[in-house]
């Protein structure tokens, strides 16, 4: 079987225009659907004058005042508290899972020495 009878044309032949890699054009544009009547069409006096506003929402204030009914500063020692609670934690955990890593292994090692003994310590099967 010749090269010819597989139809598939390697890259390295093929002409620059039709390489997907070397495409010089852009793809199709991005169309959005436009509205009748939208904001952004006004361009009356105090819209040219002001520009774009964003709206303000209402989270913006409300953490404003729980910031100054709460300050930041006397929640420090309570925060660092539960952070230190946290390392411990992770500490802790930690240190059982290495405990429990290190009996699996002498229990794995204590095998494998008891293996050797009884086959005459040789080590080899």
């Amino acid at each position: 079987m010749g090269m010819k009878s597989l139809n598939v044309i390697s890259w390295h032949y093929q002409t620059p225009e039709r390489r997907a890699l070397k495409r010089n054009r852009l793809g199709p544009p991005d169309v959005y659907p436009q509205d009748a009547k939208q904001e952004e069409d006004n361009l009356g006096a105090d819209r040219l004058k002001k520009g774009y506003q964003v709206a303000v929402t209402s989270y913006e204030h409300e953490s404003i005042v729980y910031n100054v009914k709460m300050p930041r500063l006397d929640r420090l020692d309570d925060t660092m508290l539960r952070g230190a609670q946290l390392v411990m934690q992770i500490m802790a955990k930690k240190m059982e899972l290495n405990a429990n890593l290190d009996k699996e292994r002498k229990r794995a090692g204590s095998a494998i020495t008891k293996e050797n003994i009884g086959s005459g310590g040789n080590g080899v099967g």
